[in-house]
């Protein structure tokens, strides 16, 4: 964990651990979190007290006890407003900034309208612009602002903030976090925007406290993010999560990896939009930004029609196969959809379709799969607040 052992750095690893479990608990008591971390009561004592001091956490009320003899134990929670941390969402479908409390609640949001997003210096620029004026609109110190996190769809170099790969929005190879952290002058992470939802769905969403969780974006293309034991499995080149090249059934299209049998001709934004002739069969990635915009449209606009319901379905049916491979391969505790194509009840039914109910198997299967709940907002803030706080 590159804890060093020493006493300073097993106190602020130990306070960071607290931090979390006053938010996955909403509050706790001393007595409570001395078990729960399994240390002592002197050292839960010594580091509450540090937090207290600087303002993260307070004193509300009584914590509810068991039947018995003993002294009411003192509720321990999160000040709200002692410490902030910043969003920033950089996708083909959003671009915006946010201000959350520690808790997670949204302070201070914008959409910000970038001029040209396949020029990664300008949008860069214009986004950090945007949330430089959002802090002095809320007039939020810049000293209770514990960091800054870039949820971006692409693939993230960890510690780094270098994006590679031009699938996504175009880019490749461009350092996002260097310009960041001089222009806002705050510590900056940036994280793969599927990682982000991830991370904040087993803090606060769906999977809330779980340790083995699988997300499943699917809009424009699918992606995945999988957390074992709490942590994030990001493969040896910081690629993992790419199901969007699964096998599955041959199509006319003609993926960005050059197959027409994969996933993503199947199952996506990207694939209904040819199959409803707004598109050609080729995926170019140039185009990402205009498929956003056709995906949106069509799914606001598409009528409920026995055409529409028929085509969303069949594409949920073809996912429901490779969900069964995925739950067979690392078992989680449980499976989340997020992304605009996995809201439509409709292609979540085409899903549940595949799964025999008479199997026990497919029963467990199918409780596990669930919506995810947190915002691409709020889980772009997610990044910085488990880094920085």
């Amino acid at each position: 964990t590159g804890i060093s052992g020493r006493p300073a750095s097993l106190r602020r690893a130990h306070r960071s651990m607290a931090l979390r479990e006053l938010f996955i608990r909403d509050g706790i008591s001393r007595t409570a979190l001395t078990k729960e971390l399994g240390l002592s009561q002197m050292a839960t004592t010594r580091f509450i007290r540090d937090l207290i001091d600087a303002g993260l956490v307070r004193e509300a009320g009584e914590a509810s006890r068991d039947k018995g003899p003993g002294r009411k134990q003192t509720l321990l929670k999160l000040r709200e407003d002692g410490l902030y941390t910043a969003g920033i969402v950089l996708t083909a479908y959003a671009t915006e900034v946010s201000i959350v409390s520690l808790n997670l609640e949204i302070v201070g949001h914008k959409r910000v309208r970038v001029t040209d997003i396949s020029d990664a210096e300008g949008t860069i620029q214009e986004l950090a612009l945007a949330l430089l004026g959002l802090i002095d609109e809320k007039n939020i110190p810049r000293s209770r602002i514990s960091g800054v996190s870039l949820a971006v769809s692409a693939n993230v170099e960890p510690g780094t903030g270098v994006i590679f790969g031009q699938n996504y929005i175009g880019w490749n190879k461009a350092d996002l976090q260097t310009p960041l952290e001089k222009m806002l002058e705050l510590p900056v992470i940036v994280e793969n925007i599927v990682n982000a939802r991830a991370l904040a769905e087993t803090l606060t969403g769906s999977a809330k406290g779980q340790k083995d969780v699988v997300i499943l974006n699917i809009a424009t293309t699918i992606g995945a993010a999988i957390i074992q034991q709490g942590h994030l499995v990001r493969g040896q080149k910081f690629r993992a999560g790419r199901i969007g090249h699964f096998k599955s059934r041959k199509t006319k299209l003609t993926c960005s990896c050059g197959r027409n049998d994969c996933l993503n001709c199947n199952v996506t934004g990207w694939s209904l939009l040819n199959r409803f002739k707004l598109i050609d069969d080729i995926y170019n990635p140039a185009h990402v930004v205009r498929y956003a915009r056709l995906v949106e449209e069509m799914l606001t606009g598409s009528k409920e029609t026995k055409k529409f319901d028929r085509a969303f379905r069949e594409a949920g049916s073809a996912l429901g196969a490779s969900i069964r491979l995925i739950d067979q391969l690392i078992e989680p505790e449980s499976i989340l959809l997020t992304g605009s194509v996995a809201r439509l009840p409709y292609y979540r039914d085409g899903i549940f379709s595949t799964f025999e109910m008479k199997n026990e198997d497919d029963r467990e299967l199918s409780a596990k799969i669930r919506m995810g709940t947190v915002s691409a907002v709020r889980s772009s803030a997610v990044p910085a607040l488990l880094a920085f706080v």
